[in-house]
């Protein structure tokens, strides 16, 4: 018998794991909500005025909403998961979590196309959220942030694949 020489393939290092897109901290936030959420929680303002304008984004919403599931141990109001959210976590978490989404926006680099489909995107979902609240008490659908909140997240999967792919999706 001869010699067998096996020869190994030397072990390759993993790559760095880069934000994945389920979680929604690394989704980007429209700066004029962010702008108008952070004056509204600094003149404490009612939670009702806070939470109509958190309703105003879609990043921003799933984010909160994520911190406020985790981090206490009753569970949100389904009806009013953003007013609840709100109450839950108070002015000051809402302050920080705002601070750091803004700043996420002014450290992400972006092309000018990713800047003009998240524009888009930040419009559209906007759009919706506000379409959906108006269109359930026309159809007697007593749930109102709800139906604001299912319009807003209908496209949460473009956010995800724009901040894990840049401009590759695009």
């Amino acid at each position: 018998m001869g010699v067998v020489s096996i020869n190994k393939k030397p072990v390759q290092p993993e790559p760095v794991a880069e934000p994945s897109a389920d979680q929604a901290s690394y989704l980007l936030s429209t700066p004029d909500v962010l702008a108008d959420l952070l004056c509204a929680c600094l003149d404490n303002a009612s939670p009702q005025v806070v939470s109509e304008i958190i309703l105003q984004d879609a990043p921003f919403t799933v984010q909160l909403i994520d911190v406020a599931v985790k981090g206490s141990s009753t569970p949100l109001d389904a009806t009013e998961p953003v007013t609840s959210a709100v109450q839950t976590l108070g002015y000051p978490m809402i302050v920080s979590l705002v601070l750091r989404a803004a700043r996420r926006v002014l450290e992400r680099k972006m092309s000018a196309e990713e800047i003009v489909f998240l524009q888009q995107l930040w419009r559209t979902s906007r759009f919706t959220g506000l379409a959906a609240r108006c269109i359930a008490p026309s159809v007697n659908y007593p749930y109102i942030e709800e139906a604001q909140l299912s319009g807003l997240l209908q496209n949460l999967g473009l956010y995800q694949q724009l901040a894990q792919h840049g401009d590759v999706f695009l």
